[in-house]
């Protein structure tokens, strides 16, 4: 795996490749309840159960906050509005029915995507 560099020490077609990949990995999380249809899978069974469902996709939403860390070096800023957006999606999921509905609509992993591929826009030279 490499190592985070900061978006402008970056070639544009790096960044490009790390933005696509991590839009998969986001898109994926966030759209677990879609493959229920599909057949459920243990983490879609498990996000269905209140509150312990809410906790296991804000771990999974903190591990993606990671993944971001681990491809970009991002301001302290940024990393805080991502920490925040993952609070408010533990929060939305600990209210049975109202949780699962608010958490499809929130997509916290997208929203933390759309952060940094909005950041990566702004700091190009």
């Amino acid at each position: 795996m490499s190592r985070p560099q900061r978006p402008s020490d970056l070639s544009h077609c790096e960044q490009q490749r790390r933005l696509r990949m991590l839009s998969k990995q986001a898109h994926l999380l966030d759209n677990r309840l879609g493959r229920c249809c599909s057949g459920p899978d243990t983490p879609t069974v498990v996000s269905f159960i209140p509150v312990i469902g809410g906790i296991t996709t804000s771990m999974d939403a903190n591990d993606f906050l990671d993944e971001i860390m681990s491809q970009f070096v991002i301001p302290t800023y940024m990393r805080e509005e991502m920490k925040r957006n993952i609070s408010k999606h533990l929060i939305m999921s600990l209210v049975p029915v109202y949780g699962w509905i608010a958490r499809s609509i929130f997509k916290v992993n997208r929203r933390n995507y759309k952060l940094l591929r909005n950041y990566i826009k702004e700091s190009k030279p």
